[in-house]
């Protein structure tokens, strides 16, 4: 009789074919979690830009408060946009541009400020409206102040 010859896969190839899938998986293991932190930090960035952002909206409507209160005070005396320093008591520093707006920023983080414009409405004889609508909101966005760059001078061949 003759001996019917099987050709199976054997212990060989099936050893190198588990070995290449345990190698695939953990590559994706290892892939999968690297993504997931750093889908973690930038969460955790957003959330602290959020933040930031929250506290600096709430320091700028502070300052708007204040401004408001200094421009009631002005109305009721009758006093034009020039006595606005003297009578402003606010932390934030306050500058006037133009003749009637007034400005100001509260910083975000490092390089992002919130910056906030407002438009006095004056009458003809330059002095502040006595309405309910003192001023208006002309400008509140968020701007990128950036980083001051010296001029270096760098010494790369050695002379």
């Amino acid at each position: 009789m003759k001996k019917k010859q099987f050709f199976g896969l054997g212990v060989g190839l099936s050893s190198v074919i588990m070995i290449f899938v345990v190698l695939c998986l953990t590559t994706l293991a290892v892939l999968a979690y690297f993504c997931a932190k750093a889908d973690t930090k930038l969460t955790d960035k957003k959330v602290a830009y959020a933040s930031s952002y929250q506290d600096a909206d709430v320091e700028a409507k502070e300052v708007l408060f204040n401004v408001d209160e200094t421009l009631l005070e002005l109305s009721k005396e009758q006093k034009g946009l020039l006595e606005f320093k003297d009578k402003y008591k606010g932390k934030a520093e306050v500058s006037i541009v133009d003749d009637s707006y007034i400005y100001y920023e509260v910083y975000v983080t490092d390089s992002i400020s919130l910056c906030v414009k407002l438009k006095v409405n004056l009458s003809e004889d330059n002095i502040v409206t006595n309405d309910s609508k003192r001023y208006s909101i002309e400008q509140w966005k968020t701007v990128n102040v950036g980083y001051e760059l010296e001029d270096e001078i760098l010494d790369l061949w050695g002379n």
